[in-house]
């Protein structure tokens, strides 16, 4: 199936709470080993998103028109959070991950604990940690990691030459 976050009543306007439509979508399409599409927007989350044991296709309309970003009252957020997702193949592309600010809110863009992820032109924006990563082929083509303390990190003996084509600007 395909699915548009803005079907669940997400609004990408910069200001609403988009969590719980975002959670909605994800485990209607993503739990249907779907493709999830994110329309050109800045997604506020106030609560981690979720993700199923499946194989899905998330994505944007690039990391400077697609954006999920922290709420700046939630403090060490991690926004999406694949912890414990072994299935075959998530990939997440063209979308941004930021936070308010890495020195004061610390928080995680993506939590990839699992097996078989791709992320590709994607951008991490202010926040702690970009992408803590964590199993077998995690795998990055073309990401920014843009005023992170971290810009990805492993907690297991990944290969490094799957995280291929990285930028850091900053602290990163």
């Amino acid at each position: 199936p395909f699915g548009n976050v803005k079907d669940y009543g997400a609004t990408g306007d910069g200001s609403t709470d988009d969590s719980a439509a975002i959670q909605a979508a994800v485990t209607d399409i993503c739990g249907a080993q779907g493709i999830l599409y994110f329309p050109p927007g800045n997604y506020i989350l106030k609560t981690a998103i979720t993700f199923p044991n499946k194989s899905f296709v998330i994505f944007g309309s690039g990391p400077t028109a697609t954006s999920l970003a922290a709420d700046p009252t939630t403090p060490n957020i991690t926004l999406f959070d694949f912890s414990n997702c072994t299935g075959p193949s998530k990939v997440v592309r063209d979308m941004s991950f930021n936070g308010p600010a890495p020195s004061v809110y610390g928080g995680i863009g993506v939590k990839a604990h699992g097996n078989g992820f791709l992320f590709q032109n994607v951008w991490f924006r202010g926040i702690l940690t970009g992408l803590d990563a964590a199993g077998s082929y995690v795998n990055t083509d073309n990401c920014v990691a843009e005023y992170c303390y971290v810009a990805a990190k492993s907690s297991s003996a990944l290969d490094e030459s799957m995280w291929r084509g990285w930028t850091k600007i900053g602290r990163a």
